[in-house]
């Protein structure tokens, strides 16, 4: 007697077997992530036999065959987005202690030189981590930054996240930013802080951190309903796009979008069980559903779902891809692709394995995924 035990489910179940010449044969259908483990027991009976109680069809029985998914799954009609859309701020004009303005660098990279010009260490993986260096830093000096942010619209309902929020003093446009920092995004150490609508045109944000051995100069984001356009190593906020489709969403108006995003689709299809195979996206994980029904991963090699039953006549296909904050806290100035090892370094880069442009990762569903009703 085999049995299946799965471990994803912990369901135990006797599949078809069979025993000839005092062998056992189980066949099964397997993918590149598939994992089989079987508990076989002694039975008594010596002679020939097939055995199995009918379940796990698709693993067991010899003439089973996995449908031949071919219908395209038609572009989505609608999508949506759990975060705010990003605007990455990481480059700007900056002023050490009140001197002249300074053409603009990367935020990082600005951290290094006031570090370098005051005598303190630098952030890298050599720097003593919080809880070693415990010392109280004493503010002595201050950091100017000048971010200018281009926009094509009137952007309303605008919030910056930035680290040490409540020691910052934020302008914009020459106007002083007095509201509390509310909130926070991903982090509860990067607080947000609601800012007036951006101007058609170039925008001016001036953020003047005080700065000591143990300050932290890191990357800021503003966060809205909008769109953004990369443009080489430059960025313009756009209108929110009206549908996001098929491809990398980087390119349709999300390049930092940091959050998940779910696409739905409509098709109509006859009776029958409805199988849906998406195999080719970037993001964390995938995750499919049919109208209202329950969400069901796409996880493993082929990437296939048996969504259940459908009636004849129109259904909506939703999918859901989990995203990840590589295009808005990863290394995105690192030209090395081959790069393995991601300690604070990758993200201070020099030379030729430093680029302005930003180097993005592909992010979305990426061809159109397909399904079948059999």
């Amino acid at each position: 007697r085999v049995k299946l035990l799965d471990t994803l489910t912990g369901e135990i179940a006797e599949v078809f077997s069979e025993v000839s010449g005092g062998q056992t044969r189980i066949r099964a259908y397997v993918s590149a992530h598939s994992s089989l483990l079987y508990a076989l027991e002694d039975i008594s009976t010596a002679g020939d036999e097939k055995r199995g109680d009918g379940r796990y069809a698709n693993v067991c029985y010899p003439e089973y065959r996995e449908p031949v998914i071919t219908n395209v799954l038609p572009e989505p009609i609608t999508y949506d987005t759990d975060e705010p859309n990003v605007l990455l701020l990481d480059t700007a004009e900056y002023a050490f202690d009140g001197e002249p303005w300074q053409t603009e660098e990367e935020l990082l990279r600005i951290d290094n030189l006031f570090r370098e010009r005051l005598g303190y260490p630098l952030r890298t993986e050599a720097l003593a981590q919080p809880w070693i260096d415990q010392e109280t830093g004493i503010t002595e000096h201050k950091l100017y930054l000048r971010f200018t942010v281009h926009s094509e619209m009137t952007a309303t309902g605008i919030s910056l996240a930035l680290e040490e929020a409540d020691q910052a003093e934020i302008m914009l446009n020459g106007v002083h930013i007095t509201e509390k920092p509310v909130g926070y995004f991903v982090d509860y150490c990067m607080k947000t802080v609601s800012l007036p609508p951006l101007e058609v045109g170039d925008n001016v944000i001036e953020v003047n951190i005080p700065f000591n051995r143990k300050t932290n100069i890191e990357w800021m984001y503003l966060l809205g309903d909008f769109g953004v356009r990369v443009e080489g190593c430059h960025r313009v906020i756009i209108s929110k796009p009206e549908k996001i489709y098929y491809g990398d969403y980087t390119v349709q108006g999300l390049p930092f979008y940091a959050g998940n995003i779910i696409y739905t689709s409509e098709i109509e299809t006859e009776d029958g069980r409805l199988m849906i195979e998406a195999s080719d996206y970037s993001g964390a994980l995938l995750k499919v559903r049919v109208d209202d029904g329950d969400w069901q991963y796409l996880t493993f090699a082929p990437y296939r779902a048996d969504l259940g039953h459908v009636t004849g006549g129109k259904h909506r296909v939703s999918l859901k891809l989990y995203g990840n904050r590589a295009n808005a806290f990863g290394p995105v100035h690192n030209t090395d692709d081959s790069e393995t090892w991601y300690g604070p370094d990758i993200w201070r880069t020099t030379g030729k394995k430093f680029s302005y442009e930003y180097r993005l990762r592909k992010m979305g569903v990426l061809s159109s995924p397909y399904y079948c009703v059999i």
